[in-house]
């Protein structure tokens, strides 16, 4: 009986842990993110990342596990209507792997919202 116990309680973490079994996998899986910054934002971000189930770094260590670096984000405004934009890259390669743009009239007002907001963005595979 704890057997059983064990393996069903293995299961169940392993389900929380991977909750991509049911869609296709973030582009940063298997990653550990870094950001770097003291800034509001930064703060916000590397939580944000830490509660999505990554492991948050604030620099790039060499010989380490494989890291994604939240490489920049901006606001752009084009023509009036602004944008929030940032781009993740695989800090060895240089590979972009993954680019979030979202509406500015669709930010909340707070930076742990917004930070929210854009991980979810960014581990969402684009089409």
């Amino acid at each position: 009986m704890s057997s059983r116990w064990a393996v069903a309680l293995g299961l169940a973490f392993a389900c929380a842990r991977n909750p991509g079994a049911a869609g296709p996998p973030s582009p940063l899986r298997g990653y550990d993110v870094v950001v770097r910054g003291r800034d509001s934002l930064s703060q916000a971000l590397q939580g944000a990342f830490a509660r999505a189930g990554y492991t948050v770094r604030d620099d790039v260590r060499g010989g380490g596990h494989m890291a994604a670096a939240l490489v920049w984000w901006k606001y752009v405004d084009q023509e009036g209507r602004g944008t929030f934009e940032a781009q993740v890259a695989d800090t060895r390669l240089g590979h972009v792997l993954a680019v979030a743009t979202i509406p500015a009239d669709t930010l909340p007002g707070d930076w742990q919202a917004r930070a929210d907001l854009l991980v979810r963005a960014l581990l969402s595979p684009s089409p």
